[in-house]
């Protein structure tokens, strides 16, 4: 298995890997980096994670990379792997993100809301389609944010993030279209307007990341990603986060049994809080093992999907 970091020799194994005693937190954001959030949606945060979080993250996702090598697609994804995978589950509850996403939401609660994995192979051309995170997302609330870390450097010719700056302000809200076209709306919503096609009407923006680097974004700032056209694989992991202004919402089938109601605050296994404190009910379980999806609410996702594609002529 090849990886693009080195283990430090503070790291003598990964077993039971947990570096954050051995990391200072990072620091704090700086009024300009919060000014920046509020006004334009993203900020890019400099060597977030330190060696032992990009060697463990590395280890992660190439096991994502492995276990779907079969898939015909040259682009991998996986979410909730933190629920399967000890090296993403000790990143969200014990690593350096929830500080700075709690900083610039100004929340006073903060919840795990999971994570993707993305590995997009070299040459690859196909893009993300422009969307906002949220309207994926069975939740209400504003207080929704994405941190958006490359384990490999990205340029704009590597399929660098895209971002619509300010539109995180704007009052609309649009359909989830995601890559093949599939509606993944959770509610009704307008079409999304064609960005791509008038991107003069809009300022965009992008930047070039090395491993370590990060996205921090609000979950309505508008995003994409053009194809890959150098030939290094594209390695990369969203974690996403809410609020205390943040409620489930029932308007699309979860493959996990996580006890929440329409209205509910998020809490539980599934959706545990990280700030200002984790909460032991929540978290022992998976801090003993792995937690499965119920095969039951897999097949009611799985039908939800298909009844959102789109229709072939």
């Amino acid at each position: 298995m090849q990886t693009n970091a080195v283990r430090p020799p503070s790291v003598p194994a990964l077993d039971g890997f947990r570096p954050a005693a051995s990391q200072a937190p990072f620091r704090d954001l700086t009024e300009a980096e919060l000014d920046a959030f509020r006004r334009d949606g993203v900020i890019c945060l400099r060597q977030l994670y330190g060696s032992e979080w990009r060697y463990a993250l590395s280890e992660a996702l190439d096991a994502v990379g492995l276990r779907d090598s079969g898939q015909r697609t040259k682009i991998k994804s996986g979410v909730f792997e933190w629920l399967s995978n000890d090296l993403i589950r000790d990143f969200i509850l014990f690593g350096p993100t929830a500080k700075p996403v709690a900083q610039a939401l100004g929340a006073r609660r903060l919840n795990s809301f999971g994570d993707q994995v993305f590995i997009k192979d070299g040459l690859l051309m196909e893009p993300t389609p422009w969307h906002h995170d949220s309207t994926f997302f069975p939740i209400d609330g504003d207080q929704v944010a994405s941190v958006w870390t490359a384990l490999d450097p990205v340029t704009a010719d590597g399929s660098a993030l895209e971002f619509v700056i300010g539109s995180h302000l704007w009052p609309n809200r649009y359909k989830a279209i995601g890559i093949g076209g599939v509606d993944h709306s959770t509610r009704e919503l307008e079409a999304l307007p064609d960005i791509e096609a008038h991107r003069g009407d809009y300022e965009i923006r992008s930047w070039d990341l090395e491993p370590g680097d990060a996205l921090l974004f609000h979950g309505f700032t508008l995003h994409g990603s053009r194809g890959n056209a150098t030939a290094q694989r594209r390695r990369a992991i969203a974690t996403r986060w809410t609020g205390n202004d943040v409620t489930y919402s029932a308007s699309r089938p979860s493959p996990w049994a996580h006890g929440l109601l329409p209205g509910d605050a998020m809490s539980g296994p599934i959706f545990p809080q990280v700030l200002p404190h984790l909460i032991e009910a929540e978290v022992a379980d998976r801090l003993r093992g792995p937690l499965l999806p119920d095969p039951e609410k897999i097949r009611a996702r799985l039908a939800h999907i298909e009844t959102s594609a789109p229709v072939s002529a």
